[in-house]
């Protein structure tokens, strides 16, 4: 499973249903001022075929 942010209230030059993915960014947000500013979403990685 992977997480990922998704931004509910815009900040530092990203827009209300932006999706961040990068590990390193997802963490820095949530140890700053503007972790009460995204949601974390949950996803599984499921191949089709």
């Amino acid at each position: 499973m992977d997480m990922h942010l998704v931004v509910v209230r815009p900040f530092a030059g990203l827009a209300r249903g932006d999706i961040v993915a990068d590990p390193a960014r997802i963490a820095e947000i949530l140890k700053g001022e503007h972790a009460a500013f995204v949601v974390r979403v949950v996803t599984s990685a499921t191949k089709e075929g």
